[in-house]
This record gives structure tokens, sequence and C-alpha cells, in this order.
């Protein structure tokens, strides 16, 4: 957790009550939102040695959802020089646990029976979801935040360690 700093203010109970009936709000919104999305759209920046790296792709989400569970079936390409260029695939399943106020993100590269977990996000402020901690994968720190409108989900994601510094932007609409 060398990169990795989540605050998290001290409230009154009064407040703490109000804000807890609004992030359960704040969820369902998201949940309705986040099932209706369609296409991806994503841009990459890698700061290396060499420079920077800037990369920009677009997918097609398939959803399948269930009762707390969607599905995302991504399916894609690269864009290099405007032209369709390297078709790749991802899945992810994000879960909504309602009485904890969050949402659960994982990564299915390994199968469905064998996710990868990613993040707790939960509601921080109106159209906000930030990670409850951080991912650790070996010596690399992953954050995600997610800001929201009512036409589009933003997923900022920020990938941290001694040999990554990347941030990549997740555009659904």
């Amino acid at each position: 957790k060398l990169y990795c700093f989540v605050y998290t203010p001290k409230m009154s109970l009064q407040s703490y009550i109000q804000h807890t009936r609004s992030k359960k709000e704040e969820l369902q919104l998201f949940w309705s939102l986040l099932s209706q999305k369609k296409q991806l759209s994503f841009s990459t920046k890698s700061i290396t040695a060499q420079g920077i790296i800037t990369n920009i792709g677009q997918e097609k989400v398939k959803v399948t959802q269930n009762e707390k569970t969607l599905l995302f079936e991504e399916q894609g390409h690269w864009i290099v020089n405007q032209k369709l260029s390297g078709a790749f695939a991802n899945t992810f399943r994000w879960t909504l646990e309602e009485m904890n106020y969050k949402i659960t993100l994982e990564h299915l590269r390994y199968g469905r029976s064998r996710p990868v977990f990613l993040f707790q996000l939960t509601p921080t402020k109106p159209f906000t979801l930030e990670p409850i901690d951080a991912h650790l994968c070996v010596s690399d720190t992953y954050l995600g935040s997610i800001f929201w409108s009512d036409s589009s989900i933003e997923f900022q994601w920020r990938i941290i360690g001694p040999s990554k510094n990347d941030t990549l932007i997740y555009l659904y609409t």
C-alpha cells in the first residue's frame, strides 16, 4: 500500500444516518444506469522511461443481468491512425451489495469461477463512487473512481508501482 491513501472524514451520528440513506439511493440510481450501458470508449496513458504512450479503443458491451449481478462482456478494437486495429476482449462482474452500500467489481480473465477481485466501490458524494480500498497486485496498486451522469459513466483507473504509472479512462455510454 505504498501508493494509496483513502481518506474517510468523521461525521456526527445524524449526518451519518442521512449520508447512508443517500448512499443507498445513489447506488440504486447508478445500478439502474450501469445496466443500460452498451458501448465503451477508452484511453490509456502510460508514463515510461521512453516517454508517454497513449492508446485509444472502442468496445461493444453485452450486459447480462441477474438480480444483484451485472456481467459485462466487452469486445472491441484498439484504434490506430483512426482505423480499427488489434481486437481484444474483457469480462467484468459487478455485484450490488445494497445493505453494505457498495458495489464489488471483479475481472473474469480466468473465467467466472475464478474471478480476480478489483475494487469495492461506495458512493462518496452525488454522482461519485470511490474505492473502499486499493487493489494490490504484486507491487502494483490499482485505484479506480467512477463519475456518472444521466447519460454516461466515466471510470478512471490509476495503476501505480515500481514499473507502472498508468491512467485509464473508460467511458460507458
